[in-house]
């Protein structure tokens, strides 16, 4: 269910916003965040039902794995939880592109069937993962109950395209909820504005820039050189207006249910370096990335007396590219970004 499908905006959203604040009215905060968990799993379970099970087996396993952590750490179970998540992202997303470069390297031609990526699957792992490494360093000042937890990671507005969240940065504002402390309603205009915001990106703009960069990659063999440029310019117009768009959608319902969501973008267009770039694209992720691998990756790298910030960038910036998509594009995407 698209954010800017008919069915969610005059069905679902308008069902789930009363719902919740009805609840959050006549029950209080903890039956009002058990209206948006069920929401959430109807929203999610739209898309592909099978899938949901998924879904709902990674909460409950990890939470079961933070919890441990959070009162016995232990790098072993923290390192098992961690590869278990990896497993099961890696079999959807890289498990054909892995198989089918072997068979390349062993002079074969090896076809695989499809395998449909579940919505949302990289944010929920990564999401969860720095839980789990949170409960291990003692961050977290007290262990996540199962209501608190299912909400983190599969309230709907961020649940499919983000922004990342940690749970130490939300888990303050679930409490507040459910002991009638939270925003209300009070957030509610300025979260309907960002919507729209973000909803006139995605249906105005991108899908509209869409069609025109479509055809100009069709035919890329028979481009002038300005056409080419113009199709350039035009995926990457669409790409930002899409991608900056869910994210203002997903900020602003977010403020409609009295949550505040991190910002994810800030004009990264106008950056002056790719660094700055980093800083204002997909600002969750790199803060993802820099919190819980870059800086992990230096550590590791204590013993050597050379380049050791350099060697780090460009491991983290490949990881980074393949996160995007299991393609040797994205592998030389996450290494020229790297280099830069």
């Amino acid at each position: 269910m698209l954010f800017s499908s008919p069915e969610f905006l005059f069905v679902f959203l308008p069902l789930c916003l009363l719902a919740f604040h009805l609840t959050l009215w006549k029950a209080g905060g903890t039956a009002a965040m058990g209206v948006s968990v069920l929401f959430s799993v109807f929203f999610y379970g739209w898309w592909n039902p099978p899938y949901l099970a998924l879904l709902l087996g990674s909460i409950g396993g990890n939470f079961l794995f933070a919890k441990r952590l959070a009162f016995t750490p232990s790098r072993l179970l923290l390192g098992m939880a961690i590869v278990l998540n990896l497993a099961v992202l890696g079999y959807f997303k890289y498990r054909n592109f892995f198989l089918e470069n072997v068979g390349l390297a062993m002079g074969e031609t090896w076809s695989f069937g499809a395998i449909f990526i579940p919505l949302g699957i990289s944010f929920f792992t990564f999401q969860q993962i720095a839980l789990l490494i949170d409960a291990n360093d003692g961050e977290i000042p007290h262990p996540p109950g199962a209501l608190n937890y299912t909400q983190f990671v599969i309230f709907f507005p961020q649940l499919i395209a983000g922004p990342i969240i940690l749970f130490r940065e939300l888990s303050g504002q679930l409490v507040d909820l459910r002991a009638g402390k939270g925003a209300g309603l009070a957030l509610f205009g300025p979260g309907l504005v960002v919507f729209l915001v973000g909803l006139f990106k995605k249906v105005c703009l991108a899908d509209n820039i869409a069609p025109f960069a479509d055809i100009v990659f069709s035919h890329a063999t028979e481009l002038t050189m300005l056409e080419a440029w113009a199709g350039a310019v035009a995926y990457a117009l669409q790409l930002y207006f899409d991608f900056s768009g869910y994210s203002d959608m997903a900020i602003g319902l977010g403020r409609m249910f009295g949550i505040l969501l991190p910002l994810n973008f800030d004009s990264p267009y106008k950056a002056n370096n790719i660094i700055d770039f980093w800083q204002r694209w997909h600002i969750s992720l790199t803060n993802f990335i820099t919190t819980y691998l870059y800086t992990r990756i230096v550590r590791s790298f204590a013993k050597l007396n050379f380049h050791k910030t350099m060697l780090a960038t460009l491991i983290t910036m490949l990881i980074v590219g393949i996160w995007h998509g299991s393609s040797w594009g994205f592998l030389i995407f996450g290494t020229i970004h790297g280099l830069g």
